[in-house]
């Protein structure tokens, strides 16, 4: 259900709260019974959006001081802290009634903290060593060796935190060879309290989610943590904006609206919503009122048919949209409603 055109002013950022929570309820039941599901707040870090998933996670994932200022208003029950900031966030200041920080590096000056772990970060492309792999590297995380000299080095129950530049790494192959190290370095695993097996979980790979949790579980008795950021609400919003002008040069087609692929739309594939109405094959640029040639993104639809003025509803949307917004040229950020 959209809102009413007269309550709101294009272009607007529309999410379904209903959408949201059927998100949240499938990757739930995919974990198990002691699994903690973390939205990852760089992927839309948007007040009002981080208001609606409240009740529907079990915390929130935060990497920077913007977005720990935004969940002091929010006042979650839970947070993990990843990357510089984890070094340099003073504990007692975070809103979240427990708090694991993630030390990146071996150099980071990072205690326990208020949660009584040591929570580590894991470089996981150290753990495959076949030729299909090799060319992916990450810069995030302990790498195996280093892995293994901080844990001895401390005596601490262990968070482990995986962070992976391709999602699809975070597989049962994965800690098949990170469990395999451990016990080769006699670390006794009963001291893993977590397990945060990192973001990129949506409602299409949840088989895959129950693989690893189940293999996991083999091993230990830690609480298993995932920390989706798309996979919660890429397929609840909506951007619905203007039409403001049609133009061809050529063969190719373009269509202006007032909302910007370039500060609005950022990396996504939209769709017109409506596609009894504006679906086709014609292959339409459509084009963001900034004075930018790369404000462009491609959508198929009938052109003949749209009018300057209609009122379009895309989907396709990705959730880092609003993370990389700015007011390049003039434009104002979209705003975001959630229904």
């Amino acid at each position: 259900m959209l809102p009413e055109t007269d309550l709101f002013q294009t272009p607007l950022l529309y999410f379904q709260s209903d959408v949201i929570a059927e998100n949240a309820a499938a990757l739930r039941a995919a974990l198990p019974d002691n699994g903690r599901l973390i939205f990852s707040v760089k992927s839309f870090p948007e007040k009002s959006l981080l208001e609606s998933l409240k009740p529907h996670v079990d915390g929130f994932d935060i990497s920077n001081s913007y977005e720990e200022e935004l969940l002091t208003q929010i006042n979650p029950s839970f947070l993990s802290v990843v990357g510089p900031l984890a070094s340099t966030v003073a504990v007692d200041s975070i809103p979240g009634k427990s708090v694991i920080l993630y030390q990146d590096h071996a150099d980071d000056a990072i205690s326990a903290g208020s949660h009584d772990l040591l929570g580590l970060r894991v470089r996981v492309t150290d753990y495959f060593q076949t030729s299909e792999n090799t060319q992916i590297f990450t810069r995030f995380g302990f790498g195996r060796n280093e892995l293994l000299k901080r844990l001895r080095s401390s005596a601490d129950d262990i968070a482990f935190h995986f962070h992976a530049p391709d999602h699809r790494l975070m597989c049962v192959s994965l800690f098949s060879s990170f469990f395999e190290s451990l016990q080769q370095a006699d670390f006794a695993l009963d001291r893993i309290r977590v397990m945060n097996i990192g973001g990129g979980w949506n409602t299409s790979n949840t088989d895959r989610l129950r693989s690893v949790c189940n293999y996991i579980e083999r091993y230990v008795t830690a609480e298993i943590h995932i920390e989706p950021g798309a996979g919660l609400i890429h397929d609840a919003g909506v951007v619905i904006c203007k039409a403001l002008r049609k133009h061809t040069a050529g063969t190719q087609k373009y269509l202006t609206i007032d909302a910007s692929p370039e500060l609005h739309l950022r990396w996504s594939l939209p769709a017109f919503l409506d596609q009894e109405r504006y679906g086709g094959d014609d292959e339409i640029q459509l084009c963001g009122p900034t004075v930018f040639e790369g404000d462009t993104v491609p959508i198929r639809g009938n052109f003949d048919v749209i009018k300057c003025g209609d009122l379009l509803v895309l989907s396709g949307l990705v959730s880092y949209s609003v993370s990389w917004n700015c007011t390049f040229n003039g434009i104002p950020r979209i705003s975001v409603c959630v229904g």
